[in-house]
């Protein structure tokens, strides 16, 4: 399973989903758009103007974090 995590510096709810994953030792990328300049192209590309955003085997999409539909991707997923 491969999960980028777009990010950015300012973001209180990308720390907590970061600690949510460093946590629970799953395995992620980061990209943070203050300083990555690709990666916030990527995501106004997509239409996505807020983080944290999660992409999920370069399929599904989650924009904020939500917990519980975070989860359950997850548990699908493995």
């Amino acid at each position: 399973m491969k999960i980028v995590v777009y990010t950015n510096s300012a973001c209180p709810h990308c720390l907590a989903l970061k600690d949510y994953f460093n946590e629970h030792r799953i395995v992620y990328q980061e990209k943070n758009i203050s300083d990555d300049l690709h990666a916030r192209m990527e995501l106004i590309d997509k239409k996505i103007l807020a983080v944290p955003a999660i992409c999920i085997d370069d399929a599904e999409w989650i924009v904020g974090f939500n917990l519980p539909k975070l989860e359950h991707i997850l548990v699908q997923l493995k």
